[in-house]
């Protein structure tokens, strides 16, 4: 499976099944290759329970479209189809942040002209009952606000424009 994360990040993770066990064999991050040995999940609803060396982790995916929302450990990530990402990356900047679901704007916490560093919280967004961060992929300069507090947006959306520095 190829995905895109939502800082931009490039991930392959291949599965395999053995002994009624589904496992967890590689994952490619930015074409870097990290082999897995003896981690095994299991799926259950919205939940993935992951196995490696007696400790377990639990995972919370909600999936709408091709892109997947996955809370785990009080962080909530999301994920996009690697292919449905690269045909809309041609009609946008390298800036353009887009909204990785339907949702409403909850928070802007920069204006127009404003520096920003990588990871810095740009926008808050209540999506699915969930609260997701929109942080900045660079260091770089807020070019144009797309949205305000309240406002609800569909996937895929440009929330903001960053020029990066």
């Amino acid at each position: 499976m190829k995905l895109i994360d939502s800082n931009g990040e490039n991930w392959e993770i291949n599965f395999q099944k053995t002994r009624n066990l589904n496992s967890i064999s590689k994952i490619t991050l930015n074409e870097k290759d990290f082999q897995l040995s003896n981690t095994n999940f299991s799926i259950k609803s919205n939940k993935i329970i992951l196995s490696q060396g007696g400790q377990n982790i639990v995972a919370y995916v909600v999936k709408q479209k091709d892109t997947w929302w996955v809370k785990i450990n009080g962080r909530t990530l999301t994920y996009t189809s690697g292919d449905i990402r690269k045909t809309n990356r041609k009609q946008l900047n390298d800036g353009s942040l887009l909204s990785p679901m339907p949702g409403t704007v909850l928070d802007v916490k920069v204006t127009k002209g404003q520096s920003v560093k990588i990871g810095d919280s740009l926008i808050i967004m209540e999506a699915m009952k969930m609260e997701h961060k929109i942080t900045a992929p660079f260091n770089g300069t807020v070019e144009k606000l797309n949205c305000e507090i309240s406002q609800k947006v569909d996937r895929g959306f440009v929330l903001i424009e960053l020029k990066q520095n």
